[in-house]
């Protein structure tokens, strides 16, 4: 099978927003390469499934294809080259995002080991893996360890011309750890960077989102309740436009409530925190 044909079908279903049909499309092209024996089309294929699976907050699925992948990469004698250490990454993240945090450590310290074997220091694929460490680090409550992943990332990726995304991305990640800190000044610089990136893009990048939560959460630490809320607002209808109610989803709207309860707003915090609770239940059922 042909899986760039595959990706820019894949590629065109997001930015039409039409991610109900995109499981069915991944889960089909990736059969028509089983059935073909393709196993770089097959690595390809499961790889965006795991990213899918993570972004919709399917954990257990995301998981599934995880250990499909680096069982089928070993066996076909692709450890420890760089394909596999980039798909490692992509396995780490997965289960960073499904709470399995030990395991998600090992994997990254797997691939950042062969990174430095194989790479220089600068080749732009470091900058993905500091980026996804950093968002380790900030799960593990380690701020001052996920800012000096963060600012080795942005030493990188700043050096290319075409990875303005990544660079908004990389902004973004620093202010919420900056913010955790405290240091809501340095934060709100590096939002603004990302907001003024991701707001020049059609369509909007996915992670706008989240630049927009990470301004959200300053605008509260500053007491600019009204700002908060807009920007809390705007992120929920990112969210929902690129990946439907998921786990982020209802962290917005339970940030929503904590927002309107410091307001004394008890209708909208109950309705907000009504909501992210009917989120996480759909969720755990699913």
């Amino acid at each position: 099978m042909d899986a760039r044909k595959a990706l820019e079908k894949l590629d065109s279903l997001f930015a039409n927003k039409r991610i109900n049909e995109v499981e069915g499309f991944l889960l089909s092209s990736l059969k028509e390469a089983e059935e073909d024996d393709d196993i770089s089309s097959i690595i390809t294929l499961v790889n965006e499934l795991i990213g899918f699976y993570r972004s919709m907050s399917r954990f257990s699925d995301s998981i599934v294809y995880c250990d499909y992948i680096i069982s089928l990469m070993e066996e076909v004698g692709l450890n420890q080259t760089i394909n596999y250490a980039t798909t490692l990454l992509n396995v780490a993240t997965a289960y960073r995002a499904a709470g399995r945090l030990e395991q998600s450590m090992e994997y990254y310290n797997e691939v950042l080991n062969i990174y430095e074997e194989k790479l220089s220091r600068n080749d732009f694929r470091f900058a993905s893996l500091y980026n996804n460490m950093s968002l380790l680090y900030q799960e593990l409550k380690e701020y001052e360890k996920a800012c000096e992943c963060l600012e080795n990332a942005l030493s990188i990726v700043v050096l290319y011309k075409d990875a303005e995304i990544e660079v908004a991305v990389t902004h973004t990640n620093l202010a919420m750890s900056l913010l955790k800190l405290d240091r809501i000044d340095e934060a709100i610089n590096h939002i603004e960077k990302s907001l003024e990136i991701f707001e020049h893009g059609e369509p909007k990048d996915f992670h706008y989102a989240s630049s927009l939560a990470a301004m959200a959460e300053a605008q509260f630490k500053l007491k600019n309740y009204d700002k908060a809320i807009e920007f809390y607002n705007k992120s929920l209808v990112e969210i929902k436009n690129n990946a439907g109610e998921n786990s982020s989803y209802a962290i917005t709207c339970k940030n929503l409530s904590v927002v309107y309860n410091e307001i004394g707003n008890k209708k909208e915090a109950d309705k907000y925190y009504k909501k992210s609770k009917e989120v996480y239940d759909k969720l755990h059922k699913k």
